[in-house]
Parts: C-alpha cells; structure tokens; sequence
C-alpha cells in the first residue's frame, strides 16, 4: 500500500472523512515518504520543514516532531540537521539506509540529510 493511502485511511479514522483533504491541505503537506520502521516523514511546504510521525508500539498514539528545519523560518543553510533551513521543501525520498534526499521549489536544490 503506497503512503499516501495509508495516511488516508489513517485520516479517516481519527477525522470525518469531509475533513481529510482540508487537514492536510492545512498543514501544507506536500510529499511524505514511510522508512522500513513505519515513521512517516513529511515536508510542510509553506511551513519550511520536515516532519517525522511515529506512533507508539499499539498504534494508538501519534508523535509529530520537527527534525529539519525551524517552523516559519526559510532558508537554504546546510549543516546538522537543528541548524538545516529549507526554503518550501516539495518533495522527499529515502534511501534505505537513513539517508533523506529533500527537494526544495525555491532556490532550487536537491539536498541529502541523514536523520538519526
């Protein structure tokens, strides 16, 4: 099952399902990709980051963290990834081995962080 539909009937449990595409239309998600433990990482375009969402071991509660870039702040700073800016991350890839290949739209770049 691709990501995206996972988040979809995720959604549709906690949400009415009217209510789906207006929460992550709201939150500015534009790309996400699932690693091999089932974390969910996500870019918030207009926000400026990526996000990572876990759920606990019974899947019954969700943990949102902010593991690249600072919320509201846009920018192109490399470096670790507390001090990493994006400037409107559009898109995300993984590959296998705890490396993120992030796209951004403005000044364009394809930037590589490993996340830990």
């Amino acid at each position: 099952m691709d990501i995206w539909k996972k988040m979809y009937n995720k959604a549709k449990t906690e949400y009415h399902k009217e209510q789906i595409s207006p929460f992550i239309v709201a939150h500015h998600v534009v790309a996400a990709v699932e690693d091999e433990d089932g974390n969910i990482f996500v870019c918030q375009e207009n926000n400026h980051v990526i996000r990572k969402i876990a759920y606990d071991e019974k899947m019954e509660k969700r943990y949102v963290t902010t593991i690249l870039g600072t919320a509201g702040v846009k920018g192109d700073d490399d470096g670790s990834p507390d001090i990493a800016l994006f400037a409107n991350p559009q898109d995300i890839s993984y590959d296998g081995n705890g490396g993120f290949w992030i796209a951004q739209r403005e000044n364009p770049a394809l930037r590589k962080y490993s996340v830990e």
